[in-house]
């Protein structure tokens, strides 16, 4: 299934979550990426996420990004680690439930998202994610540095 635009994703995991709560991992991040590709609606999914997570202690938000990269955009409701360069693709993708997105922002028009929902294919991404998360870095600081956050 594709999905049409970022907007309709992260409205689709906001659903997901606030209905059964669980684990999103993410990874290939870039927030600036998401920030301008979001715009205005950036700071609105960050404070609907931020107070979800807040009201719940049933949901965990998981995001590998560039191993230097100072932009915790979300640091809020998520727990950064940095993957190391040489593993690091631009590339994100996001487990949650039975489902995968697989984005890529190098594409006209961008960003193209693939949402498999196949618990199989889910698995096994989940998997691989582990085995980065488990490879990568506690930075120094979960706070952003981000131009976009008060």
């Amino acid at each position: 299934m594709l999905v049409v635009g970022l907007r309709e994703f992260f409205d689709n995991v906001y659903e997901y979550v606030r209905k059964y709560g669980g684990l999103v991992q993410t990874t290939g991040i870039d927030e600036s990426l998401f920030t301008e590709f979001l715009g205005d609606y950036s700071p609105v999914h960050i404070e609907r996420m931020t107070e979800l997570v807040a009201k719940r202690n049933d949901i965990k938000f998981q995001a590998l990004i560039r191993e230097g990269d100072m932009n915790f955009v979300c640091s809020e409701y998520a727990e950064y680690r940095w993957l190391p360069t040489e593993l690091f693709e631009p590339v994100p993708f996001y487990v949650f439930g039975d489902s995968l997105a697989i984005m890529s922002f190098q594409t006209t028009p961008a960003p193209t998202i693939v949402l498999h929902k196949i618990p199989a294919i889910t698995h096994s991404y989940r998997k691989q994610f582990e085995t980065l998360w488990k490879a990568s870095a506690i930075p120094p600081s979960n706070k952003t540095t981000s131009k976009n956050k008060s």
